[in-house]
């Protein structure tokens, strides 16, 4: 999210750069270890309902955005003492 934020309002690619490059390398490092598998099928712990899937990954997107981000941040800012990330990290 900070690296679109970045890229739209600051035309800075520097964090957008990471997300693309990080699927490229895990991409790469499956196909040497021979552990590549298009699609949900042969997937561990996986199921073939798309639509499922895809609305319970935006469910999840849309809870971590509205929550103030991902819950190794909440996590992190609780332990800070920020009280909110604390309520939120405990839900």
């Amino acid at each position: 999210m900070g690296g679109i934020r970045d890229l739209i309002l600051m035309r800075d690619p520097h964090l957008f750069i990471g997300a693309p490059v990080l699927v490229v390398v895990a991409v790469v490092v499956n196909l040497l270890l021979g552990q590549f598998k298009p699609g949900f099928a042969d997937q561990p712990v996986a199921h073939a309902d798309t639509v499922w899937n895809f609305l319970g990954m935006v469910l999840a997107g849309l809870a971590f955005t509205l929550g103030g981000g991902c819950p190794g941040r909440q996590f992190f800012l609780s332990g800070e003492g920020d009280a909110d990330a604390a309520i939120s990290h405990s839900g």
